[in-house]
């Protein structure tokens, strides 16, 4: 999820414009920041099928706004559906490990940046050992590098450093009601995400 992710939902709020499909001709590095690059991860490589339902609230400089995701993953396809707590479908991203597909307003898309959001998403929800392997393009990130991403298991949270310079933090934490809460804070695009899993379902 990118910086702008705010003001493309608001312009839904106004307007509420019907959908109309984008196709995305995207790369699939995601440069993070500091010259740390992401590559996308093939949606097999969570390593099971499942759906979840998340209430997502993204701070962008104060400015804050609340909505559903709904994520699947079934073999090689991943979709994720952000919703208005009225329930209205505002985009629809899908990812088959090669081609980035879009739906939802234009302006929406172009803001949301589609490869982002998925990126966020994998760097929250994917194990950790398979995105350390396999998730950041080559030198990697790791405690031969300058660039680290680490899991505490005190603070159970995953932190992405260049130069000691904490460019990402998530923390994970249990919520009363059983579900479970992710805190995401991107400290160079300035934007936080909380995030509260409250459907799970294996497929």
């Amino acid at each position: 999820m990118q910086k702008l992710v705010l003001l493309a939902l608001y312009s839904v709020y106004l307007f509420g414009c019907a959908h109309s499909p984008v196709v995305v001709h995207d790369k699939l590095d995601v440069e993070l920041g500091e010259n740390v690059t992401f590559r996308l991860l093939a949606p097999n490589t969570y390593g099971k099928n499942i759906s979840f339902t998340q209430v997502a609230e993204i701070d962008n400089g104060g400015r804050t706004r609340e909505f559903l995701f709904r994520v699947q993953i079934i073999d090689n396809a991943l979709t994720v559906a952000g919703l208005l707590p009225s329930g209205t479908r505002i985009f629809l991203i899908s990812f088959d490990g090669v081609n980035i597909g879009a739906e939802g307003l234009g302006n929406v898309i172009e803001q949301l940046q589609p490869k982002y959001l998925i990126a966020d998403l994998q760097l929250t929800m994917w194990p950790y050992e398979t995105l350390l392997n396999d998730g950041f393009v080559p030198p990697g990130c790791s405690e031969k590098t300058t660039c680290l991403f680490s899991k505490e298991l005190k603070t159970n949270s995953r932190n992405l450093t260049v130069s000691d310079k904490k460019i990402i933090s998530i923390s994970y934490s249990p919520s009363t009601d059983g579900g479970n809460n992710i805190f995401y804070e991107n400290f160079l695009r300035k934007y936080t995400i909380k995030l509260k899993t409250i459907e799970k379902l294996a497929l």
